[in-house]
C-alpha cells in the first residue's frame, strides 16, 4: 500500500490499534496492512470509523456494539461516533436502516437518555433513512401553473376538433356561398375565443 493517498479507506478488519500506532510512527505514510481474522479490540473513534468505507461501517458498528456489551468500550464513546454526521456521510439509506436496527437491538447497553435518542432515531443515520422513506412515499406535488397550462391545451384541442368536424361536415355538403361564409365565420370566431 506504499504510495497510497492518505485519505484511503479501509475495511473494518484491517484497522487495529497496533496498525494506527504504526501509522502514527511512520509519519503519515501508509504502512502495509496486516489482516487478522478478528482483532481482539475494536477502535472506537471517529477517525477510525470514518476511515472505513461506508459499506464496512455496519460491520464495524456491530463489532463495536459487541465491545460495549463486553464492557471493553464505554457506551457514550460509541454513541459519540455513530451520532456524528461524518459517520453517516456516504452511507446508503439501506445501510443506515441496517445500522439503526443493530443499534435498536443493543439499545439496552446504553444509558436512558442515549437509549431514547437511539430508539427515536434522532441521529444522522435516522435522518438518512427518513429522507429516503419520504422520497418513496411522497409523490411529486402538482405544479398549479402546469395544471393550468395543461387544461388550456385540452380546451384548445377540443375547440380545434369541433372546427375540424365542422369542416368535414360542410365539405360533404354541396358548396354554396352561404355554407362557406358560415363555416368561415365559425372558424374565425373559434380562433378568436382561443
Amino acid at each position: 500500500m506504499e504510495g497510497a493517498p492518505t485519505t484511503a479507506r479501509y475495511r473494518a478488519d484491517d484497522i487495529t490499534k497496533e496498525w494506527l500506532e504504526l501509522k502514527a510512527h511512520v509519519g503519515g505514510k501508509q504502512p502495509e496492512v496486516v489482516r487478522r481474522d478478528r482483532p481482539a479490540e475494536v477502535i472506537v473513534s471517529l477517525a477510525a470509523a470514518t476511515a472505513l468505507l461506508p459499506e464496512a461501517r455496519p460491520k464495524w458498528l456491530s463489532r463495536a456494539l459487541e465491545s460495549v456489551t463486553a464492557g471493553q468500550t464505554r457506551p457514550s464513546d460509541l454513541f459519540d461516533v455513530f451520532s456524528h454526521a461524518r459517520f453517516a456521510a456516504g452511507v446508503s439509506p439501506a445501510l443506515a436502516a441496517q445500522m439503526l436496527e443493530d443499534l435498536r437491538q443493543q439499545a439496552s447497553c446504553f444509558p436512558e437518555k442515549l437509549r431514547k435518542v437511539i430508539l427515536d432515531e434522532e441521529l444522522p443515520l435516522g435522518e438518512k433513512k427518513r429522507r429516503a422513506a419520504q422520497r418513496v412515499q411522497a409523490p411529486e406535488k402538482a405544479n398549479p401553473a402546469a395544471d393550468e397550462m395543461f387544461s388550456r391545451c385540452i380546451d384548445f384541442v377540443r375547440k380545434n376538433e369541433s372546427v375540424a368536424q365542422l369542416h368535414t361536415t360542410v365539405s360533404r355538403k354541396p358548396h354554396s356561398s352561404h355554407a362557406r361564409r358560415w363555416t368561415s365565420t365559425m372558424y374565425h370566431q373559434d380562433m378568436h375565443d382561443a
